[in-house]
């Protein structure tokens, strides 16, 4: 599974489908957002089991950046949780999930903020607004 455009579809349909799954089987918010997670780092890690004893992170600073990213997701994923309660929103913080590494990604690393780039998070800002009327 190398194509881009397949690989982008299953992320697409697993990251938005799996609240629609949840709530199509009448799952609390706690139990689905709290199922999801766990079912999702067995599979993860067995997938990438050959690929996780290659290069472990040893450096102190890996490490504190792995348990951020890990507390930072860990929010937003109960954050996530507490706006299923609110179905209408969950659109919107999936669109604006995708702006963060557009506006991000230039300020931390110094990738180019291009025309096309600041084009798409206009249609991005966009999406947000008419998604939460």
């Amino acid at each position: 599974m190398n194509s881009g455009f397949l690989l982008t579809l299953v992320v697409a349909t697993g990251f938005g489908g799996w609240p629609l799954v949840t709530r199509a089987a009448g799952i609390t918010n706690a139990w689905a957002t709290t199922g999801v997670m766990v079912i999702t780092a067995s599979i993860v890690t067995l997938a990438q089991l050959s690929s996780l004893s290659q290069g472990m992170p040893t450096s102190r600073k890996a490490i504190v950046f792995l348990i951020g990213a890990g507390v930072l997701n860990g929010f937003a994923l109960l954050a996530f949780g507490k706006l299923m309660d609110t179905p209408k929103l969950v659109p919107v913080a999936l669109a604006m999930m995708l702006m963060v590494p557009v506006v991000g990604a230039p300020f931390l690393f110094g990738d180019p903020f291009t025309r096309d780039r600041a084009i798409g998070l206009a249609f991005g800002v966009l999406a947000v607004y008419f998604l939460n009327r």
